[in-house]
């Protein structure tokens, strides 16, 4: 399993846990670099339903406005432990791909 952190206070984190359809949370996760250090990523985190909300918010014509999204993992909708047990498994399963989309953070 990864070892991750909220980004925010843990207080912050537990909040998004609880209502994570209204805001966005992001975590911080440590890898090993090839050379044995360790390397820390950030990455935004949201649910669809977080998704479809921020959507709808665009407007109805083309290029009336825009989304940009940072790299995101984007989970199913869901609430507290079950929310922590796919953001588990996302950071799990990701790998390469995930830690090349993430945030470096500097030590």
């Amino acid at each position: 399993m990864v070892q991750w952190q909220f980004w925010e206070t843990e207080r912050d984190g537990d909040a998004w846990l609880r209502n994570p359809g209204d805001k966005h949370g992001a975590v911080v996760y440590t890898t090993a670099a090839p050379d044995g250090r360790s390397v820390r990523h950030r990455i935004m985190v949201v649910t669809q339903a977080w998704v479809v909300r921020e959507m709808k918010k665009l407007g109805p014509y083309p290029l009336a406005a825009s989304l940009v999204l940072p790299s995101v993992i984007v989970l199913r909708d869901a609430v507290g432990e079950e929310l922590r047990q796919q953001l588990n498994k996302a950071l799990a399963d990701g790998g390469k791909l995930l830690d090349s989309m993430s945030t470096v953070l500097e030590p």
